[in-house]
């Protein structure tokens, strides 16, 4: 079956409920029901949409591309699920499991790619 790209334009209310994603109007009324398996990537062109943090995850674990646009319609950032991306966590984790001279290089430039998050984790 084909994935579908799904672009978010007005003001939405974004959830997930029984693994399907929710839009809502503002005023809490589906406007529709997807399968979240049944997509391929979630473009997120206004402002003014409401997504959750369980409704992100939700949509990465499932392999589900997130673009987020500025205000002017255009790409500013995009979240991919790492999970499905082998190749770059198992560089990742050849990384974090390096000893000596090179492991605090590579921390650095993990730090520096992904932010804070593993340097938490190591903790």
């Amino acid at each position: 079956m084909l994935k579908r790209t799904i672009v978010i334009s007005t003001p939405r209310k974004l959830r997930v409920a029984d693994n399907q994603l929710c839009i809502l109007s503002n005023d809490e009324k589906l406007i529709s029901k997807i399968p979240i398996e049944d997509l391929l990537c979630l473009i997120i062109e206004n402002q003014q949409v409401y997504i959750t943090i369980p409704t992100i995850n939700a949509l990465l674990e499932n392999n589900v591309c997130i673009s987020i646009c500025n205000n002017k319609g255009m790409p500013a950032g995009l979240l991919y699920p790492l999970a499905s991306n082998t190749l770059q966590g198992e560089r990742y984790r050849i990384q974090l499991n390096a000893t000596g001279p090179v492991e605090s290089k590579s921390k650095c430039k993990i730090f520096a790619l992904t932010g804070p998050i593993f340097l938490r984790l190591e903790t």
